[in-house]
């Protein structure tokens, strides 16, 4: 009797340790189940951090990675993007790139060789970034061993990059003078086979829709004067590419003297969204199939910034109060309904999604 209990007992330790073991793989790790938030922080102050909304538990924890890492994320963090098990932490003021592990933001290596980086993508297992130093360049770094490999010149003050029919597009937008182009660049050659002239200055932002065809978001231009009155201004806008013949496909001015600087689209790829950045009020939705742009805002506010979370189309949009002290994360539904609001860090500027 004895043994069978002793035999029993191991049975049921057996049965106790793999259920455990099945229990531990299906674990989601602590930064898996929610929103990136980037906060920008001050110039030259090195206090660029990450907060992170917790679906879960639908609260903010901030200053993730300098808690985790035990050491400062850097100056002016500018964008993030999510590829396979990896955030890249794109800090425009460092001239670097941070690489944390996504499950729970440790330090996987950096980017360096950069100068003034913007935004990037993930192709082929290379990253590409765009960068306002040097004259306005792409520079491209492997995924594994985080080394530059090459460097593509592009347009002036190259900003948003996407990928999309094996392709990388690249938004020429001026930095702070003046281009008006979109460059297409092959990763397999990483060459430019293509410079698209839109007609319309400074393109900041890009987007695909659900046909496929490329929309660019147009800033315009200005000029100012030595006492910062304006000498010169040009139109915002915004512009349909097609994706296969590379041609403007559509144009619509948003305004002679207002500059939006954000565009996104919802989960779909049927509506538009633009709006966001200093002087610039509402967030305005608009079909892909309208012939022309709405007069109402969705959301009659402003914001520093704005992104649709992917999975819902909730707005998180994004008050940078000042850049001393935290900022402000409300979330509104794709109605233009407030669902709540939240307080995160200095200067924030977007939210990631996984």
């Amino acid at each position: 009797m004895t043994k069978i209990k002793l035999f029993l007992t191991a049975l049921v330790a057996i049965a106790f340790i793999f259920t455990s073991c099945e229990e531990d793989q299906r674990i989601v790790g602590k930064y898996e189940n929610g929103a990136f938030i980037t906060n920008e922080g001050g110039w030259g102050a090195t206090n660029a951090s990450v907060s992170f909304l917790n679906y879960t538990t639908n609260a903010i924890e901030d200053n993730i990675y300098t808690l985790t890492n035990g050491r400062p994320l850097g100056d002016v963090l500018q964008s993030a993007y999510i590829s396979n098990d990896k955030i890249f932490l794109i800090l425009n003021g460092s001239s670097k790139v941070e690489v944390a592990n996504i499950s729970d933001i440790t330090e996987a290596g950096t980017i360096e060789g950069i100068n003034s980086p913007r935004y990037l993508t993930v192709a082929n297992g290379n990253a590409y970034i765009t960068q306002w130093g040097d004259g306005g360049k792409v520079k491209v770094a492997n995924t594994i061993s985080f080394a530059i490999t090459n460097t593509i010149s592009v347009g002036k003050g190259p900003e948003g990059i996407i990928q999309t029919n094996g392709l990388i597009w690249v938004a020429n937008g001026g930095g702070l003078t003046l281009d008006s182009t979109i460059s297409v660049i092959n990763p397999t050659s990483n060459e430019v086979i293509k410079t698209i002239k839109l007609g319309n200055h400074n393109p900041k932002k890009l987007v695909i829709d659900k046909n496929g065809d490329i929309w660019a978001l147009c800033y315009g231009y200005i000029k100012y004067k030595p006492d910062y009155s304006i000498e010169k201004e040009t139109a915002s806008a915004l512009i349909k590419i097609s994706s296969t013949t590379k041609e403007v496909l559509k144009s619509f001015t948003i305004s002679a003297n207002q500059h939006p600087m954000q565009l996104e689209i919802s989960r779909n790829g049927q509506t538009l969204y633009f709006g966001g950045g200093f002087g610039y009020t509402g967030i305005y939705a608009v079909d892909i199939a309208a012939t022309a742009l709405p007069t109402t805002p969705l959301i009659n506010a402003s914001f520093y910034s704005f992104n649709v979370n992917p999975a819902n189309d909730d707005l998180y949009c994004l008050e940078a109060i000042s850049f001393t002290n935290s900022g402000k994360l409300k979330k509104y539904s794709s109605a233009g309904q407030l669902i709540e609001d939240y307080t995160v860090g200095i200067g924030p500027n977007g939210a990631i999604f996984q």
